[in-house]
């Protein structure tokens, strides 16, 4: 987004709400990816935030990779194979 605001004035800009989610999986572990987008993270039970609705997780490891769907409304922990 982008906003421009003349000397002087003020204006606000809705954010978004934001929730943490942890992802964790086993035995292995892997890059954490949200909608095709690399994190930086590992699934070892870091967190990271995003915004609420729907995304698409992804977990790629040296044994392959998961995906989930999932609908993000607050705080949540993601468990699962790898």
């Amino acid at each position: 987004r982008t906003l421009s605001i003349a000397a002087g004035q003020s204006a606000s800009l809705p954010l978004p709400d934001l929730a943490s989610l942890t992802i964790e999986t086993y035995p292995g572990i892997g890059k954490v990816l949200v909608d095709g987008k690399d994190t930086g993270i590992e699934s070892d039970g870091s967190s990271l935030q995003m915004t609420h609705g729907k995304h698409t997780i992804t977990v790629r490891g040296a044994r392959g990779s998961k995906s989930e769907s999932v609908e993000v409304k607050g705080d949540r922990a993601l468990k699962f194979p790898l």
